[in-house]
């Protein structure tokens, strides 16, 4: 699907083996039907007002807690 970033921040965070890693959290409007995500990624090269074909998956954080990432 394509989306449109609106917003872009990024939060580094520590993985499982104690290294820093880069994500990033956008929040992206859906061409064709307007839906707002927010999803996370580890590519950082998306940028605001920019349009991309993007494949987002759904996915049961911490707590049942609904997350959308890319699936890369």
């Amino acid at each position: 699907m394509k989306y449109e970033i609106k917003k872009k921040t990024v939060k580094p965070f520590r993985n499982n083996d104690g290294d820093m890693m880069d994500y990033c959290w956008y929040n992206a409007v859906r061409e064709g039907d307007g839906v707002i995500i927010q999803f996370g990624s580890s590519n950082l090269d998306y940028s605001e007002g920019e349009s991309y074909e993007i494949e987002i998956g759904k996915f049961e954080g911490k707590g049942g807690k609904v997350l959308y990432k890319e699936i890369r």
